[in-house]
């Protein structure tokens, strides 16, 4: 599951609970689900980790050598 869909179905105050999860503002979080901010690897794994692996790190991150890194 991408990340958009996955914050799009979560109850009302939820996202930004995964911000504070993440360390992150909201707005922040915002922009990385809309593209307008790159994920790195390192926030791949903090994604899938607060998503309990709803999220996938490899979807977030696919140009990432994951195999070497997992």
């Amino acid at each position: 599951m991408d990340l958009a869909t996955y914050t799009k179905s979560l109850p009302r105050g939820e996202k930004q609970k995964l911000a504070a999860l993440l360390g992150v503002k909201p707005t922040y979080l915002s922009r990385l689900i809309s593209g307008q901010r790159g994920i790195t690897a390192e926030r791949a794994i903090q994604i899938e980790r607060a998503t309990g692996g709803a999220v996938n790190r490899r979807d977030l991150c696919p140009d990432f050598p994951w195999q070497e890194a997992s």
